[in-house]
């Protein structure tokens, strides 16, 4: 049986065009600057309306803290020219995990892949937080579109930013990557903004990189990695991979 509302229940729409006579008398007592009876005052913009004012903007709260109802000033956009410490986009998100192989089957399960995998790499020639070492490493790459995907597993118990990360009882998201044309300009542009490199290598020659610690709020660290022929062409060849991904071999290793 379909519900119906009580007649007694409707109200009838307001007459816009012929108010009420007590709003009539609450709006003539605000423009004579008479007391308005508390049951017929008006919010502001009415108020504001019927004395004809103009531009009126409700009252917000102020920034960290600020007192209510206070007007805001409206910012003139900013002129100055912002020159930005790392080169271009960010290449690389970087997760340092328990168990690769149990994270790829995860992002697999996403469509990321095929992953790229450097098993059991020693990091020679590596330095953390001022001291000499050569973290054993397994490393997989993947790409989503643009941007590239790194899992990250320390194998042995040697100093490193990664061992630092786990030490903390921390798994997961760790860094952002940003790949260097000009690896000693980019280093130069860290230490001139103050930003202490904690960690840095040449992965056995290969190429340089540094880990460097910018805050915190992007991520745990920012890696800085040196594009030459060597990280062209293995960077090129797992994003080429992905394009042309059609699911099987998902896990290959490099080279």
């Amino acid at each position: 049986m379909p519900f119906k509302v009580p007649k007694s229940t409707l109200v009838p729409p307001a007459d816009v065009t012929h108010p009420p006579s007590c709003v009539r008398t609450s709006l003539r007592a605000g423009v004579d600057g008479a007391t308005v009876p508390t049951s017929t005052r008006q919010t502001a913009p009415a108020a504001s309306a019927a004395r004809g004012d103009r531009g009126y903007r409700p009252h917000r709260r102020g920034h960290a803290g600020g007192v209510a109802g206070a007007t805001i000033p409206q910012e003139e956009p900013s002129m100055r020219t912002v020159m930005p410490v790392f080169p271009g986009p960010i290449r690389q998100n970087a997760y340092v995990v328990p168990d690769l192989h149990a994270e790829m089957e995860r992002w697999l399960r996403l469509g990321v892949g095929p992953w790229i995998v450097l098993p059991s790499f020693v990091q020679a020639d590596s330095e953390y937080r001022g001291r000499a070492t050569a973290p054993v490493v397994s490393i997989g790459f993947a790409n989503s579109g643009e941007l590239q995907i790194e899992l990250i597993q320390q194998e042995d118990d040697a100093p490193s930013i990664y061992k630092e990360f786990t030490d903390g009882g921390r798994s997961g998201f760790h860094h952002v990557a940003f790949w260097s044309e000009d690896f000693d300009a980019t280093m130069a542009a860290t230490r001139d903004a103050g930003w202490p490199v904690v960690h840095h290598g040449t992965g056995g020659g290969l190429a340089r990189f540094a880990y460097v610690d910018a805050g915190g709020f992007t991520s745990t660290v920012v890696e800085v990695m040196e594009l030459n022929d060597v990280t062209r062409a293995m960077t090129a060849s797992v994003r080429e991979a992905a394009v042309a991904w059609d699911g099987s071999d998902p896990v290959r290793l490099l080279g």
